[in-house]
């Protein structure tokens, strides 16, 4: 089984059902009026399936076209294909030029040449006739031929637009994200092959240049000298400065590229000296010991050529950033005069203020005029008001003499209440003494008991209770 076929029994469903598989390996084509809705169903499942597998890089190239083999992009139709899409129990597809025809007509397959040399974006629609193109020429070769025999089919090479706009929405985010200053903006295709997450052959990377630069212009391109491809985000026209912001780059890639292997060959080094003192053999450690002293200089010297280049890069966009800054307050200078000029300037905005202050004089003297025939006596209205105060002076007096009343009156009933109290618990006492009283004895003189002491006093209390 070969690697489409594999992949496609394992992802798509309708190949994991015997059923639909017996539908999609025979002549559907005969269903197109008999059973549309099946034939169309067919349609879609072959050519979703042959997307997806191309986009994972696993449709085989004719062998005369090895660049396109594994290619994202391009799907190549003949004999090779229906091989790899052979199966023991069901054969070939014998439909699969159907399914290669509706795609053309539909515009998700698009002939390799026509896509290449195609002056305009493919999304443009074409409103005037014009000259039939290879794709048309393919098409009417095959219906002469009936789209191959029931074991062959018709060779050709198809750009699958899905695949390369999913590409290049990848391939956008990722020189978007990097993209975060003046000369990281500027990337060599070169460098951005080792960067990219997703391996491209030099085939695919030219055809989804050219997608990105013709039909979504997102990026501009130039040839370099050294023959590699610079690119630039955005549509702005690539000048000298960007050039040599990308020879820099490529130079600081090409030094900082070793790096890492002078590291690597250090460490190797000191490992392999060690290990010949170790073994007490003298004139290995020290050539060991030599080499690596020669390679610390040689990284030394990397580094600070790296560094130089760094700094080169680094000054260059400070600049950028003071050139933007500079062109930003020139934009908003002459924001701030226009806005300036709308309002006529300083003079302008003093003629209006006098108009304001002449219009305010008008409206107080209009006032006054309307006035003059309802003047109040100042003095009558003082008169009055003081007559007021007085009342509610009157008023509140009295309110308040009432209050006082009422409190006094408040405090004389308890009192009042307080002494009825003292004499009922008198009075309660005396008839207590009377019923225990023994007989009565005439005191010493000079002596007094204590009852009636006790006596006296309440009697005092009471009567000054009673004044």
């Amino acid at each position: 089984m070969s690697d489409l076929l594999r992949y496609l029994t394992s992802t798509r469903e309708a190949f994991q059902d015997t059923r639909r598989l017996n539908s999609l390996y025979g002549d559907f084509a005969t269903y197109e009026h008999s059973n549309p809705e099946g034939y169309r169903a067919n349609l879609d499942e072959w050519r979703l399936g042959l997307i997806s597998a191309a986009r994972e890089g696993i449709i085989p190239a004719d062998p005369k076209h090895k660049e396109y083999d594994d290619s994202r992009f391009v799907l190549e139709t003949g004999n090779h294909l229906l091989h790899a899409l052979e199966m023991r129990q069901f054969g070939i597809p014998v439909a699969l030029g159907k399914v290669v025809e509706d795609a053309v007509k539909s515009r998700e397959f698009i002939e390799l040449h026509d896509f290449i040399t195609s002056p305009t974006s493919i999304y443009q629609r074409r409103w005037l006739p014009t000259i039939p193109s290879l794709s048309d020429i393919l098409i009417w070769g095959w219906k002469q031929i009936g789209f191959g025999s029931q074991d062959s089919l018709p060779k050709g090479q198809w750009v699958i637009p899905a695949n390369l706009e999913a590409a290049s929405t990848l391939l956008l985010k990722h020189l978007r994200s990097t993209s975060t200053s003046a000369t990281s903006q500027i990337h060599t295709l070169s460098s951005l092959r080792a960067a990219l997450p997703v391996p491209f052959s030099d085939a695919d990377l030219s055809l989804l240049l050219t997608y990105l630069t013709r039909d979504r212009p997102h990026i501009t391109t130039a040839t370099l000298p050294d023959g590699d491809i610079l690119l630039k985000l955005g549509a702005a026209p690539i000048s000298q400065t960007d050039t040599t912001i990308a020879t820099l780059r490529t130079v600081l890639d090409s030094i900082s590229s070793p790096i890492n292997i002078l590291e690597t060959s250090i460490a190797h080094l000191s490992n392999q000296a060690r290990t010949a003192v170790a073994a007490h053999n003298t004139p290995a450690a020290r050539a060991a010991l030599k080499r690596k002293k020669a390679v610390e200089t040689a990284l030394e010297r990397r580094r600070e050529q790296v560094f130089t280049l760094q700094s080169t890069l680094d000054s260059i966009d400070a600049a950028a950033d003071n050139v933007a800054l500079v062109r930003a307050m020139d934009a908003s200078a002459g924001v701030l005069k226009d806005l300036n000029a709308q309002v006529g300037g300083v003079e302008g905005v003093e003629k209006v203020k006098d108009r304001l202050d002449e219009q305010m004089v008008d409206v107080e003297e209009i006032s006054n005029v309307l006035n003059e025939g309802g003047a109040v006596d100042e003095g009558e209205v003082d008169e009055e008001f003081e007559a007021l105060v007085k009342e509610q002076e009157k008023t509140e007096n009295a309110a308040k003499e009432a209050e006082n009343a009422a409190k006094e009156a408040e405090r004389r009933q308890k009192e009042e209440a307080e002494t009825a109290r003292k004499l009922a618990e008198l009075k309660t006492w005396e008839e207590k003494q009377k019923e225990s009283a023994p007989p009565t004895k005439i005191p010493e003189a000079g002596k007094e008991t204590s009852e009636s002491r006790t006596v006296e006093k309440t009697t005092d209390e009471m009567a000054a209770l009673s004044l």
